[in-house]
């Protein structure tokens, strides 16, 4: 994938370095999605993010090195040397998201951090937090919320966001909290936008990961697109890898998450 960044791409900001669209309308969405499959097919498919890298070396470097190319990598905002992590992972071919923690309703038990987008601060102080989110790497294509349980279900500050997201030429991935308003807000406001569907290690264990797998591939059949994220602990990373290998005897096709924006009903 071409290097990153592209300096039409990009603005100085407090910070660091944030994404911009260009004059011309180019956008990192349009630099650093990794392109989608060239065989056209039929399949449903099936996209997947691997969550939580940059946090554990071992973790980081065995999803970049270990997983399919299509597999998205999403880097916590929090991770030191994210600027590394990210060339690495786009020198193998994945593409980059980066994540977005906001306020979850079971804080202290769910923790998204010190820089979390808050429900009861303004949009404009959410903006400021949200650009130091963006500052602190290049190269990625969108951002994956995460935790968000609270934050994600007040309207106004969702808006502001999502409307930031798009200005800037990015993607917004919503990483699935209940009751989040993000997919239905970044469709009415236009912007590039996807939707996970499962967590498969929601449930510990391997019986509870191929639970989820065989559910994945239900959902894909039925919906013909369907995307599921997967922290990088080594038994999901060792299970995940195995099925990956058999998705095609089952009728189903990987795809980068990017190549399924707006392409899934707003639930």
């Amino acid at each position: 994938l071409v290097e990153a960044p592209l300096m039409p791409l990009v603005e100085q900001g407090e910070h660091g370095l944030l994404p911009k669209t260009s004059p011309e309308g180019d956008t990192s969405f349009d630099a650093y999605a990794r392109p989608e499959p060239t065989q056209k097919s039929d399949d449903p498919k099936i996209a997947l993010i691997v969550t939580g890298l940059g946090m554990s070396r071992a973790a980081t470097e065995a999803a970049i090195a270990g997983m399919p190319a299509d597999v998205a990598l999403s880097m916590n905002v929090y991770a030191r040397g994210l600027d590394f992590w990210v060339k690495g992972a786009r020198g193998a071919g994945h593409e980059v998201l980066l994540e977005m923690p906001s306020e979850s309703s079971d804080f202290p038990f769910s923790d998204p951090g010190p820089n979390a987008l808050k429900s009861l601060v303004s949009p404009d102080e959410n903006i400021k937090q949200l650009e130091w989110m963006l500052s602190k790497t290049t190269g990625y294509f969108g951002v994956l919320s995460v935790y968000g349980s609270k934050f994600l279900t007040v309207e106004e500050q969702v808006k502001a966001v999502i409307e930031t997201l798009k200005k800037r030429g990015l993607m917004y991935v919503d990483g699935g909290a209940e009751d989040s308003l993000g997919t239905r807000v970044a469709y009415q406001v236009g912007a590039k936008w996807a939707s996970v569907e499962l967590t498969l290690d929601v449930a510990p264990g391997r019986v509870g990961l191929d639970l989820q797998l065989q559910a994945l591939e239900a959902l894909a059949k039925k919906r013909t697109v369907a995307i599921a994220r997967v922290s990088a602990n080594p038994m999901a990373m060792e299970k995940l890898s195995a099925w990956l290998k058999t998705i095609g005897e089952k009728g189903l096709i990987l795809v980068p998450v990017s190549s399924l924006a707006n392409k899934q009903l707003i639930r």
